[in-house]
């Protein structure tokens, strides 16, 4: 399988400063009447999204139509924002790490807000949670209603008003129907202020502000076992202390449990 006609390197601009530019056709669907990709281009375009990634503002793609270069005519850049020239000029001058170019109007990623009422929390102030309409796609994301979330508590169960969540590889492929396996709810860590204890918890109070690992934690309210709960560190913000709890697990697993890693060990 090889590159597509239009495949190539644009080159660095002139001095050798600056991204290296990577022009590849059909890399990306960026247009409702864009086909599927093409599987080599897509993987490429992947490929070189993760070396963005690493070497931030080294490489600009462009995917371009059918790889025809050049491709004059009037270019709008994203956002509404004019364009110049040939479509290998305006992308440039648009400074943009990933554009496509469709019908003269350049077109990057952008993040925009779900349409009205889709992941909306109830109104009446219930708890809720992040759910599935169907699994496969993340379009299907919806706010369900969680009343298990205000359930009497077991021993040793704490519950938890929800302020930050992290989002997890594993959130990504349970969303898709990927993840082997029960994967059940969305979201295992968060951060947030606990509002009621149960029978036998000592170490934590309503009012205090905690971190953990929290089953089904994308939503108002969790209850989690309290072992795997710990207190914010002071001067840390919600969103922060929602990020540590699987990577700093992740981490003492491997270096404490697994490699046996201890103070005084060679480096």
């Amino acid at each position: 399988m090889g590159p597509r006609p239009g495949a190539g390197v644009a080159g660095r601009p002139r001095g050798g400063r600056g991204p290296a530019r990577v022009r590849h056709p059909g890399a990306v669907v960026a247009d409702p009447a864009d086909p599927a990709p093409d599987l080599a281009a897509a993987a490429v375009w992947g490929l070189l999204r993760g070396v963005q990634a690493e070497h931030p503002d080294r490489f600009q793609i462009i995917d371009l139509p059918g790889g025809d270069l050049p491709w004059p005519g009037d270019i709008k850049g994203p956002d509404g924002l004019p364009g110049t020239g040939d479509p290998l000029t305006a992308a440039i001058g648009a400074r943009e790490p990933q554009v496509a170019i469709r019908a003269g109007v350049l077109r990057a990623p952008r993040l925009a807000p779900p349409p009205a009422g889709v992941v909306a929390p109830p109104e009446d102030g219930r708890p809720w949670r992040l759910g599935l309409a169907r699994r496969g796609a993340l379009d299907n994301l919806r706010a369900v209603p969680a009343p298990d979330a205000l359930a009497p508590l077991a021993p040793g169960q704490v519950r938890i008003a929800v302020r930050a969540a992290g989002i997890n590889f594993r959130d990504v492929l349970n969303a898709l129907g990927m993840y082997p396996g029960d994967a059940g709810e969305l979201g295992v860590e968060a951060a947030g202020v606990v509002c009621e204890t149960g029978p036998g918890v000592t170490g934590f109070a309503p009012g205090d502000r905690v971190l953990g690992l929290f089953p089904g934690a994308i939503g108002s309210h969790a209850v989690a076992d309290a072992r795997a709960v710990a207190a914010v560190p002071p001067g840390w913000s919600f969103a922060e202390a929602a990020a540590v709890p699987a990577v700093f697990l992740t981490a003492y697993h491997a270096l404490v449990t697994v490699a046996n890693l201890r103070a005084g060990s060679p480096s």
